[in-house]
């Protein structure tokens, strides 16, 4: 999970996990003549993307160091496709399904206790089915790919938060989430900047993700991998099983 990954590691041992780790093995792949699936991030165009929806050359945004990372350990993988590595890499979205405590968990959590509060206009977010990401890593190892090429990877298309959020209250309560529970676009932007100021990226990008759109470009995802990509809703369906087991 990226938000606990934060906390508990150095921006140096981020650097040599996501960058330094992932350019030695792109290198014994090339020397053994061993085809790399490379997992990258969407995070590398950003929380928020510049293009909506973000392609695969959309401009980086290095926001945090995560992101950072990710686009470092990219530009690695792509010096050594110049110089004769097999790779494909996969860009996936936030991903949802059961045993991770990231966004998608946090999103249910705070549903069911009624502390959710949304924005006062329309925000499209875009997730990943687990089910479907691993799919794609397994296409991407049999099927034949261009080297150096980049998929997106997400559901078949973008969601609306209001209407996640309504899914998951009916699942849980059996109605549709208040209509009343939302908060002025200034209070999402203020934290946005006191996070920024405390130099607090893992909130920063929180008050981004539920008051800003972000999804992606997939169509060609799908047609170059085969995959079954799924609506959102009502696969996430999922997570909201796997949150009711955990709730008891």
């Amino acid at each position: 999970d990226q938000q606990k990954i934060s906390i508990r590691f150095s921006t140096e041992q981020y650097f040599k996990v996501n960058v330094e780790a992932t350019e030695e093995i792109g290198q014994f792949a090339s020397e053994t003549e061993a085809k790399l699936i490379f997992c990258s991030s969407v995070g590398v165009y950003g929380a928020i993307p510049k293009i909506l929806p973000a392609h695969i050359n959309t401009p980086f945004q290095h926001d945090n160091h995560y992101h950072y990372t990710k686009i470092e350990a990219e530009s690695r993988v792509q010096r050594l496709v110049a110089a004769g590595l097999n790779c494909t890499t996969i860009r996936p979205a936030i991903t949802y399904g059961e045993g991770d405590y990231g966004f998608p968990y946090t999103l249910v959590k705070m549903t069911d206790q009624g502390v959710f509060f949304l924005p006062p206009t329309p925000v499209k977010i875009h997730l990943a089915d687990v089910d479907m990401l691993c799919q794609a890593f397994i296409a991407a190892a049999h099927r034949a790919q261009n080297p150096g090429s980049v998929y997106n990877v997400a559901d078949l298309e973008p969601v609306e938060l209001k209407s996640l959020v309504d899914f998951i209250h009916l699942q849980l309560k059996g109605k549709k989430y208040p209509q009343w529970k939302r908060l002025p676009t200034f209070v999402f932007r203020t934290g946005e900047k006191m996070a920024q100021l405390m130099n607090n990226e893992l909130w920063k990008a929180r008050f981004e993700l539920i008051s800003r759109s972000w999804f992606y470009e997939v169509n060609s995802t799908g047609k170059d991998l085969g995959l079954a990509q799924g609506p959102t809703i009502p696969t996430f369906d999922k997570v909201i099983h796997w949150y009711k087991s955990l709730r008891g």
